[in-house]
């Protein structure tokens, strides 16, 4: 017979599997993939299965030196298990959320036991982790950073445990964790995390540890793991792989602005509100708490976080995706200050008021911008209202259903609004594309005159040449392809048509031109 405890766990660890698994693979494969990274990405993949080469990933033909090699290897195991599509490029990015996510609830379970209550601690740190945006996105997203979130947090996770326990297997599983991290992004995930190891031994006055690390068994794990590849990619393209991927891709994406992704020294800021809203503001609430205890657990999750947190913030290049391997311990400072705040009425009183609000904000946003959007509007509003009522006539369980509503808007968003925007985004692209694949064959390209979409290379699955200026045009004026695609503007539709072209289709934004026109999409 089981204990009380075990019982427990298991109900919660099976509610948490259930809900990321829901929330994680749910129309993976119901929208067209999204410009541009998620189409790089997508893209790159499938070129490297029809090629062959699985040294060095290609974008368009082109040598691709973004990202290390382990998220295309996983893609293109995906696409040989799942077909070449949505779910075979997004399946690494969701399989890697639940896992973080039950990674997440098992180390907290292990540090912050509660055996006589259902909803605990690690209860409430994951559970919040899987109903936030920053989950939903990146869980849906075919991108390197939900898969480098997860390699970094399990390998700080192992250094917490060797920590704690002492245990020699631990520093292996960061050294291996580590590696695949260096497989996955490069150094961010051998530089920030070594910093936070060092600064919080410092802090802990641990200096002998320090030198553990160190030792050459330890380093020849990592090194097993993470050099193999980088050692083949020099061997196949030397300088020019140095210079691209550790030069430009990590050194000067941090001092200068690289593919116009800026923004202010607050950015992540707004994106920490907007990527775990409502769960931000139990933290906030609990800081004074925090500053004052002497936990090593505590102090080691704000090292972690801040580091992330501050280093990105300070990077000239800025994308939120950033600062996702740094969430985890904000989230197990979020637990811990939402079980503080179980049975604090009027503090949910407060966080419910807010998300009313926002969610009203945001409804009207939506209708004036896109009219057509009524009728999810209003499956919303009766779900909305339908909880709210509830949570009236509650007491003790008023944060379930502060649970419960966000719950609602992570579904609205999966099954509502994702279909919407990806309709509005996409769909003139993907249209054209499946177009142009009809209308030529395997070895014609295709023109985009200013315009930078991956999207019409995977969905065409044809080649691309990209024309940024007038110029360039006029180079190849006797050897244009058939079709091309460009913006909707007055100029770069005339640029267009003295060139020969004539349009096809004309939509809001894009325009889609034929030299000889023999039938309309």
């Amino acid at each position: 017979m089981k204990s009380k405890y075990s019982y427990f766990e298991e109900r919660e660890f099976i509610l948490l599997l259930i809900l990321s698994v829901i929330i994680s693979f749910s129309w993976l494969g119901q929208v067209s993939l999204f410009d541009v990274d998620e189409t790089v990405f997508a893209q790159a993949t499938k070129e490297m299965l029809n090629s062959g080469d699985y040294i060095t990933p290609r974008y368009n033909d082109i040598n691709r030196y973004d990202k290390p090699i382990l998220f295309y290897w996983l893609m293109a195991l995906s696409y040989k298990i799942f077909g070449i599509n949505e779910v075979g490029a997004r399946l690494v990015s969701a399989l890697s959320a639940v896992i973080l996510s039950l990674g997440l609830y098992t180390f907290i379970k292990e540090f912050i036991p509660e055996k006589d209550d259902f909803r605990t601690t690690a209860f409430y740190g994951a559970l919040s982790f899987i109903l936030s945006v920053y989950f939903f996105v990146y869980s849906h997203a075919a991108v390197t950073d939900m898969l480098l979130s997860l390699c970094i947090t399990f390998s700080l996770f192992s250094f917490y445990r060797w920590f704690a326990c002492r245990e020699e297997k631990q520093i292996y599983f960061l050294m291996i964790f580590t590696g695949l991290g260096f497989l996955t992004k490069g150094l961010i995930a051998i530089v920030l995390p070594g910093f936070i190891i060092l600064l919080f031994l410092i802090l802990q006055k641990d200096f002998k540890s320090i030198l553990v690390f160190f030792h050459p068994k330890y380093l020849l794990c990592f090194c097993i793991v993470g050099l193999p590849w980088y050692i083949a990619q020099f061997s196949v393209n030397g300088n020019e792989f140095i210079e691209q991927f550790f030069l430009k891709h990590h050194f000067k994406r941090y001092t200068e602005v690289i593919s116009s992704h800026g923004g202010p020294v607050y950015f992540y800021v707004i994106c920490l509100f907007a990527g775990t809203f409502p769960w931000l503001f139990y933290l906030i609430s609990n800081i004074k708490d925090f500053i004052k205890k002497r936990d090593p657990l505590i102090i080691f999750c704000a090292i972690w976080f801040l580091s992330f947190f501050i280093f990105f913030s300070l990077s000239t290049t800025k994308l939120p995706n950033y600062i996702l391997p740094g969430i985890a311990p904000f989230f197990i400072l979020t637990g811990i200050s939402i079980k503080k705040a179980e049975f604090n009425v009027s503090f949910n009183n407060y966080i419910m008021i807010i998300l009313g609000i926002l969610n009203l904000a945001a409804l009207f946003f939506i209708i004036e911008k896109y009219p057509d959007f009524w009728g999810s509007i209003i499956i919303f509003l009766f779900l909305q209202a339908g909880l709210f009522l509830a949570y009236q006539f509650l007491y003790k369980r008023q944060l379930i259903y502060i649970f419960s509503v966000f719950l609602v808007n992570i579904l609205f968003l999966t099954f509502l609004f994702m279909p919407v925007a990806n309709k509005i985004l996409q769909r003139t692209l993907y249209v054209y594309s499946l177009y142009i694949n009809e209308a030529t064959n395997s070895e014609e390209k295709i023109l985009m005159y200013k315009v930078n979409k991956p999207s019409v290379l995977f969905y065409s699955d044809r080649k691309v040449i990209h024309i940024p200026k007038n110029e360039m045009l006029e180079e190849m004026s006797s050897s244009m392809p058939r079709y091309a695609v460009s913006f909707n503007k007055d100029k770069d539709i005339k640029v267009m048509l003295d060139f020969g072209y004539k349009m096809l289709n004309n939509d809001r934004k894009y325009v889609l031109y034929e030299r000889d026109i023999k039938e309309k999409p």
